[in-house]
């Protein structure tokens, strides 16, 4: 074998040594996609819940609200010299 053709096979081993390497890169790349498609779905579901319990949140407020408004209503009506601070007063004990 001459000079040329070692080269030229030292080449080529490089060269198969490179694509199996690019091969493995893409089998990654293709799984890093997959992976944060993954996370990206896994936030998505996260941001849902956090927005729901929000809501959820608002919704409790605004129960609470009306029924403290109900009850101080009520308790107005049996004891009309009863203020708002009064009322707020008596919730606390």
């Amino acid at each position: 074998m001459d000079e040329a053709q070692q080269k030229e096979q030292v080449l080529k081993e490089e060269m198969k040594d490179c694509e199996a390497a690019l091969s493995s890169l893409r089998e990654e790349k293709k799984k890093c996609i997959a992976e944060t498609i993954g996370y990206k779905k896994e936030l998505e579901n996260v941001r849902k819940m956090v927005e729901d319990q929000s809501k959820v949140r608002q919704e409790l407020f605004e129960v609470a609200y009306n029924c403290s408004q109900f009850e101080h209503n009520r308790m107005a009506a049996r004891n009309p010299l009863l203020s708002l601070e009064d009322f707020h007063c008596l919730l606390l004990f």
